[in-house]
Order: structure tokens, then sequence, then C-alpha cells
């Protein structure tokens, strides 16, 4: 679209006020958001006289806002006749926008239902193959044993953060695109600079955190919002980025052992059951969902105790 930036009079250009007219056709792709993003390559995908559309997850990265937008971009293609193959584990997306549904399973279709028809609970079980009548189960948390504990967290991007971790315990932290969650992963991995604050694990102080020392020191973990970009080796093998934070233990008398990488990481993947052709896949060809149990294989085999996600 850029190429064509002097002749805004396209139809595609118009179609792109129509569907985002906050988004300046002038502006450089690489400053819009995930969302903004998406649209653009809807407009382009229909600008050439696409009549059907495929959508993979989109709304996996999206805050709910930026979900109803995109909600709101597929009826208006719904209402000029264009198909929509919407993919999506989400079911309030499927309930929201769509039509008709067939659910897989182990890359087999389990069943087709018309939406006005069905239930969620009747998808969910279609899709996991048993009634789930909890999607939450609780747990006995230890508050007396705490983990971890932060006071005054303080760098560029945050202020005066401050909360516990306890053995045990899911903590959740909740906010809009930009609000800062990330930027709290960040810090306590060290790979933000902290400009005030503390750090005590099991009620210890500890030392500035990076990212080495947060791995073997420290027995932390973290999963990165941009795993693709940030938290794996793309074109290796999904073997080498599991054992990557210990090759050590395949290491003996100078000597790296290959046959003992890809035991390892054989027995981890079918730990996690992962669904991948083999070890020797490269990273770059999973799902996204895959890829983030991968960059999870690599830190439970380190035994890690704490994660960020």
């Amino acid at each position: 679209m850029g190429i064509l930036a002097s002749h805004f009079d396209y139809p595609v250009f118009s179609m792109m006020k129509e569907f985002a007219p906050d988004i300046p056709l002038e502006k450089k792709v690489s400053t819009l958001s995930y969302a903004q993003k998406q649209i653009v390559e809807i407009v382009r995908s229909i600008g050439f006289n696409a009549k059907i559309v495929i959508m993979d997850e989109p709304t996996a990265a999206l805050s709910i806002r930026e979900s109803q937008r995109l909600y709101n971009v597929v009826t208006m293609l719904k209402e000029r006749g264009i198909s929509v193959i919407y993919i999506s584990h989400v079911l309030e997306d499927i309930f929201t926008i769509g039509d008709e549904v067939t659910v897989l399973r182990d890359g087999k279709v389990v069943g087709v239902r018309v939406i006005k028809e069905t239930t969620r609970q009747e998808l969910v079980k279609m899709m996991v193959g048993k009634v789930v009548h909890q999607p939450y189960t609780q747990r006995n948390i230890d508050y007396n044993n705490r983990v971890l504990e932060v006071k005054n967290l303080t760098t560029s991007s945050l202020s005066d953060v401050s909360f516990s971790l306890h053995k045990g315990e899911i903590l959740g932290f909740y906010g809009l695109r930009g609000a800062g969650k990330s930027e709290v992963a960040r810090a306590l991995f060290g790979l933000d600079n902290w400009k005030s604050g503390e750090v005590f694990l099991h009620q210890q102080p500890v030392d500035m955190i990076n990212p080495e020392k947060a791995i073997h020191t420290y027995g932390l973990a973290m999963v990165p919002e941009e795993r693709l970009s940030e938290g794996l080796f793309m074109s290796l093998s999904v073997s080498d980025n599991i054992v990557i934070t210990n090759l050590k233990k395949f290491i003996s008398y100078c000597i790296f052992s290959e046959r003992k990488k890809q035991a390892e990481a054989t027995r981890l993947i079918q730990e996690l059951h992962m669904q991948v052709h083999s070890p020797n896949q490269k990273a770059n060809t999973l799902k996204w969902w895959e890829s983030a149990k991968k960059w999870s294989l690599p830190n439970v085999y380190m035994q890690k105790q704490k994660f960020f996600y």
C-alpha cells in the first residue's frame, strides 16, 4: 500500500478509510499496533477482490477493546458478502461473530454445529473429549511460605510496584496492552534496568538480577510476550531450543553428545505432549501454542521454581 501512497483515490484506500479511519495512510506499518496491522492485512486482501478471508487466531494477542474492533471488521466483511474462515480456540470469538463452527481435535473433525443451536459446554466437550465442570480447580496455597517479594520496583516504565508470591501460587497481572504488565516480567528477569527497589527470594535479599543470574543462580524463568522474536532461536531445531540453557550436561571431555541431547529432548517432548514431527523440526515451523510449550521446556529442564508469562 505504501507504493501507491501518492494515489489515495484508489478503491483500496477508500476501504482503508472505511475500516480504520484512525490509521493515517502515510504512517509506517512498523509503528502500528498488532491489531492495526491485522486490519491493514485484511484490507489488503479484500482490496484484491478476495472472496474468502482466512484468519488464524487473530485475537490471540489482542486486548478486549482490540478484539471488539476486530469483531466489527469481520461483521463488515460479512455485510460485503465476503466469507470468513475464522480459526480460534477462544469461545468468545466463536459465539460473537460465528454462524457455524467445525471442531477439530488431534487433526480430525469432531463435529459441526450451528452457533445458535449449540452451547459453550458442548463445544468444550467436543474440543477436549470430556465434560469440564469447573474451568479452574482451587488449590491450597501456603501463604506462610513467601517465595518471592518485590518492594518499590521502579524502572523507566514502572513506578513503585510491590507484590508477593507464595509457594504454588499463580499471581496474575491484569491490564490493557501497554499498561506495564510485560515490563514487570522484564524487570524481574533482569532485561530492564532498575532505578530502585528490592527483591527477596525465600525472604532473603538478592543482588541486582540479570538474565544469567535469573536462570542459573535464582531459579527464575520467563516466557516472553513476543515468543517468536524474543523467546526462541527460530532457525534451530526443537531439541536445540530445549537444551540450550544447560548444554554443559551433554559435554564430556570437551565432546558434545548429540545422542544424549536427542534422547533428553524426546523425553521432554513426550512429557509435555508437544505436537511435533520430530525433535529435529525447526522452531519456525511450529504453531504459536507449541512454540509457547517449547519455550517452557528449557526452563522446566533447568528445574526452575518460578515462571513469568
